[in-house]
């Protein structure tokens, strides 16, 4: 771990820095002055602009601060407004016969119920896994290109496993179709509840 550098540190060295490039080496050819003139330009302009990121991160850090600090201040003046019973929004209910969303048993038009169950049973250990493999995957990220430790192995990376591709082409092929069977449930429910007596 590199040693921590204080601030006063950092411009002493930046003051030696620039006392040095002041003073270039001199060489006995025009050559060799034309390169080191050239040197010392290029280490000017790094310099600059390190100085040039170096405002920029004070101007936003402060920045920053001034809205924490305004938006402390307008968050204690002002208390939480409480949500009344009439603005919020009725859970979404499920029908007993078939566990869909959207409507209740007496408004279900399914055919076969045992199915319908037995499909959304399905969808939501779908969806289970997947947050869990998703919350897995964000608490242990990978690297997209791991580092390579052996000076003998391939300077490319290599290609996926076949099998893996056509893997991703089934679940596309299958999340296809069960959201064309999604889209195909909520019209259907939207027609009856348009159609139905009133």
């Amino acid at each position: 771990m590199p040693p921590k550098v204080r601030p006063m540190e950092t411009d002493e060295a930046q003051r030696t820095l620039r006392e040095a490039l002041r003073e270039p080496l001199k060489t006995n050819t025009q050559l060799g002055d034309t390169v080191v003139t050239w040197v010392v330009g290029i280490f000017y302009l790094f310099i600059a602009f390190m100085e040039a990121i170096l405002h920029e991160t004070v101007t936003r850090i402060k920045d920053l601060e001034d809205d924490m600090d305004a938006e402390e201040t307008t968050s204690v003046a002002t208390p939480q407004a409480t949500t009344s019973a009439a603005t919020t929004t009725p859970p979404r209910r499920r029908c007993t016969k078939c566990h869909a969303r959207g409507h209740v048993d007496s408004d279900c038009r399914t055919t076969d119920p045992a199915a319908m169950r037995k499909r959304i049973a399905a969808n939501q250990r779908r969806k289970k896994t997947a947050r869990d493999d998703h919350a897995a995957a964000m608490a242990h990220p990978t690297p997209l290109f791991a580092p390579i430790h052996s000076p003998f192995s391939a300077p490319y990376l290599t290609a996926p496993d076949p099998q893996a591709f056509a893997a991703f082409a089934a679940d596309a092929q299958e999340l296809c179709r069960r959201r064309q069977q999604s889209t195909c449930d909520k019209r259907r429910a939207c027609r009856s509840a348009t159609s139905a007596p009133s």
